[in-house]
């Protein structure tokens, strides 16, 4: 088990099905928006867009929860912190339209980590649990860019993975 491993569950299970009103789930840091069709993406006459930055932080030893399968060795449970920033802008203008909207997309991301805490990863991968237990969820202010209409935020959805890897 390890950091891509948990990367690779958390990817797949915020891109497929996609999430009401994210356009794009990036799987990592760096990230380049270069590449990315938004203008197939997002739907004509829709005034904002949002896409989501999934990052892995270090392992977490819980140490003394070592399960015992033989004498020889165990397995442990071991934490993988996981932020998905959440970047959203809209370019409506109205300040109460944007806000209601963020609200909604953040709702949708911490939705859809709550429906399933295995993240859709089968008992066999080792995968415990993900999401339920801390989640947290950090809405960003709207920020008004310039002195235009376009107002945009930056949020994170916090939770850990917990896995399962074997010691001896």
């Amino acid at each position: 088990m390890s950091r891509s491993f948990v990367r690779q569950a958390a990817y797949g299970y915020l891109s497929t099905p996609a999430i009401t009103n994210v356009d794009y789930v990036f799987p990592g840091i760096p990230f380049d928006q270069a590449g990315v069709p938004w203008d197939q993406l997002v739907p004509a006459g829709q005034t904002h867009r949002c896409f989501l930055v999934i990052e892995i932080g270090e392992s977490r030893d819980f140490g003394d929860h070592i399960f015992v399968l033989d004498g020889a060795g165990g397995r442990r449970v071991v934490p993988y912190p996981v932020v998905v920033s959440v970047y959203f802008e809209d370019v409506g203008g109205d300040p109460l339209t944007a806000l209601t909207t963020q609200e909604a997309i953040l709702d949708a991301v911490a939705d859809r980590m709550r429906s399933d805490p295995s993240l859709g990863q089968p008992a066999s991968t080792g995968l415990l649990v993900a999401a339920a237990p801390l989640l947290n969820i950090v809405p960003g202010p709207l920020e008004r860019q310039g002195g235009g209409d376009t107002l945009y935020a930056w949020s994170t959805v916090d939770f850990d993975v917990s896995i399962y890897e074997f010691q001896t």
